[in-house]
């Protein structure tokens, strides 16, 4: 057993293990049952046994060893050969894995579970992860090249439901790249156009982070950022209010000062009486004045916050007007032809529409406009208070050197030590309190950031999904494109359109990829499975199971049903892959770079494309 054996097995539990190796399946002693280890005998002893000569030459496998120490020798061989563990291997540098770097490795990597007796499927995990690995882009290779060269001994291991479960579940490569024409009268070398190619190229344009989230799911991590500025918010908060605790305990350490200092002060018959009352009389004003400022600034930083929401708010329906408006301008003038009268009814009903829905939002953004402006009047007012606050602590720290100008003249040296001591204490509280509030105000600015982008990103999806609802298609597919010997397309034209329509497809374009991949209607798979678009994996009436190579092709209860879904999956290209800028025909050869992987797949859909268009 290989490597690439290791992976195929692998790949069908990477959903349910998160990406981890620690389900392994494979043969004999290598048990997908046992977290512990992958070898009941794969100690460090065992290990120590190998022969890593062979196994960092160029020895074949069969040379390797004989019986159980087989299946390790031949894992250990080609997860020595994967490039990142091959330097993380070598110790010197110099390229080359030596037998002692390799021992070495594979033995300090024992015990990254905890235990360091035996090898195991969690070891190989941590290695994955610090390491960087990205199992998935390896293993798309590896299968490819396993499920290719598997000889028959593993086949006859492998069942057939096992083997379509690993390829469907993990969107996998078509291994029979010369499966033949899905769409009987198509013609395609692909074999399957599930949607989800899974080569290097599909993997490295699909969508991450926000730009692959659903709008449900944009609205969770909402939330989650939400909370993250709450959370930020109130560590700038307990800075200003005493809370934090590297400010309590400088002010812990002030405290003890002051004591110290009036009490010394209190005991000096060098100072007089006079001069001490002045001192706790300013001491207790700038005390009051200091809890004001910071009551002060925790007001500022929640109000703040609140205008930061509420420009949010403000972009996002500003945001959504322009949508509207431009939807309003996007539609076409009514024909007045009595041929296209149920369009016209369409336009003038969508025009009705959405001029509803544009006085409706012009309001709401004057609300919200208008709720924005009363909040930063509030701040407006806050800062004015900050700015009398500070020119009183001004004037009462002035007073304050005053007197303790004065009070130095007769004052004992010991009282003379505690006010250097006091006053030391006050400047570190004020330098630990500013120290901490430029951490805490960067990290809340961030989290602020953070909240707009999904903010934005939500706007951005719901402009969307307005933009198809509100518009209304100018193209009408061609009578009879579909009216081919056989097709169950015949006389849907229409619904093909309608459908195109509610994702937003140019029906001409999605009609191009229907007729190429179902031979306009004609193939078996259209005929028995409602499946136009070679779609994989299961439908709402189930799947069907292609006896020649054992792929699964769902399978639809309606024509409807089978149009929706493809048209569904091929709206989304636009969404989970980078290079699919949008989905029609200027982007066609990006979208055939993951809808369908090999062949002449773009061209011939082109191909289709102009000859729609030269009929409508």
């Amino acid at each position: 057993m290989n490597f690439n054996d290791y992976l195929l097995k692998r790949l069908g539990s990477l959903s349910a293990s998160d990406k981890s190796l620690s389900k392994l399946s494979t043969f004999g002693k290598f048990d997908a049952t046992n977290s512990s280890s992958i070898f009941s005998l794969a100690n460090t002893e065992e290990l120590s046994n190998i022969d890593y000569e062979k196994i960092l030459g160029d020895s074949d496998e069969s040379a390797l060893a004989t019986g159980d120490d087989k299946d390790l020798a031949t894992i250990l061989k080609e997860f020595l050969q994967l490039e990142d563990v091959k330097k993380a291997a070598d110790a010197d540098g110099d390229g080359e894995l030596s037998v002692d770097e390799a021992q070495a490795y594979l033995g300090s990597i024992a015990g990254k579970d905890g235990d360091a007796a035996s090898l195991s499927t969690q070891d190989l995990d941590k290695v994955i992860e610090e390491l960087g690995i990205d199992l998935e882009d390896i293993a798309s290779q590896s299968i490819q090249d396993a499920v290719e060269g598997l000889d028959d001994e593993v086949i006859a291991e492998l069942d057939k439901n096992e083997k379509n479960q690993a390829i469907d579940e993990t969107n996998s490569f078509n291994p029979t790249s010369q499966a033949g024409s899905v769409g009987g009268g198509a013609g395609r070398s692909s074999g399957v156009s599930n949607g989800y190619g899974s080569s290097s190229a599909s993997k490295a344009n699909q969508k991450t982070g926000l730009d692959a989230m659903s709008l449900s799911e944009l609205e969770t991590e909402k939330t989650k950022r939400q909370d993250a500025v709450q959370e930020k918010q109130d560590a700038v908060n307990a800075i200003n209010s005493g809370e934090n605790e590297k400010v309590k305990a400088a002010k812990e350490e002030m405290d003890k000062a002051k004591e110290a200092y009036e009490k010394a002060l209190d005991s000096d018959k060098n100072v007089p009486q006079e001069l001490k009352t002045k001192q706790k009389d300013n001491t207790k004003s700038i005390e009051t004045n200091q809890s004001n400022i910071d009551k002060n600034e925790i007001e500022i930083t929640k109000k703040e916050t609140a205008i930061s929401r509420q420009e949010n708010t403000v972009n996002s329906a500003k945001s959504e007007l322009s949508s509207l408006q431009s939807s309003l301008s996007s539609l076409p003038s009514p024909t007045g032809k009595d041929e296209d009268k149920d369009k016209d009814a369409e336009i003038a009903s969508k025009k009705e529409s959405i001029q509803k829905q544009i006085t409706s939002k012009e309001k709401e953004v004057e609300e919200q406009t208008q709720k924005l402006d009363e909040e930063k009047e509030d701040l407006k007012k806050l800062n004015e208070k900050k700015t009398t606050l500070e020119k009183e602590k001004t004037d009462l720290e002035k007073a304050k050197a005053d007197i303790q100008a004065q009070i130095e003249k007769t004052c004992s040296a010991e009282t003379k030590e505690a006010m250097k001591t006091c006053n030391e204490a006050k400047a570190n509280v004020d330098t630990v309190k500013q120290q901490e509030l430029k951490t805490a105000k960067a990290d809340l600015d961030d989290a602020k950031t953070s909240l707009k982008e999904v903010s934005d990103k939500i706007t951005e999806v719901k402009n969307k999904e307005m933009e198809q609802k509100n518009s209304v298609s100018t193209s009408n597919l061609p009578d009879g494109l579909f009216d081919k010997n056989g097709s169950i397309l015949k006389g849907k034209e229409d619904l093909v359109a309608k459908i195109a329509d509610k994702y937003g497809i140019e029906p001409e374009f999605l009609a191009s990829i229907i007729s190429l991949e179902s031979g306009y209607g004609t193939s078996a798979l259209a005929q028995n499975n409602n499946n136009f678009g070679g779609v994989t994996g299961s439908g709402d009436a189930g799947y069907t199971v292609r006896s020649s190579d054992g792929y699964k092709f769902a399978k639809y209860s309606s024509v409807e049903a089978g149009l929706d879904a493809m048209a569904k999956n091929l709206a989304s290209y636009s969404d989970r892959f980078s290079d699919v800028n949008s989905v029609d025909i200027t982007n066609v050869a990006a979208i055939g770079g993951h809808y369908c992987v090999g062949g002449d797949w773009a061209n011939k859909v082109s191909s289709i494309y102009k000859s729609i268009k030269g009929k409508a």
